[in-house]
């Protein structure tokens, strides 16, 4: 069963992913989730380290 997180970056460089904006992510195992980015695409990532934020982080905000 998968869970839903919050999480949101600081990062300025990627391009679909809005700096300080909270997105819902569904955890698809221990270090990859799904979230939608802002062009409505799906967009799989690592935590903590991102390659789609050049390394940078997203921060889990809470558990839903």
């Amino acid at each position: 069963m998968s869970q839903n997180i919050q999480i949101r970056t600081t990062c300025e460089t990627c391009k679909y992913i809005t700096p300080g904006k909270v997105y819902e992510a569904r955890v698809l195992d221990e270090q990859i989730v799904l979230v939608i980015d802002d062009t409505g695409s799906p967009l799989k990532t690592r935590l903590p380290g991102s390659s789609h934020l050049n390394g940078q982080v997203l921060e889990v905000l809470q558990d839903c």
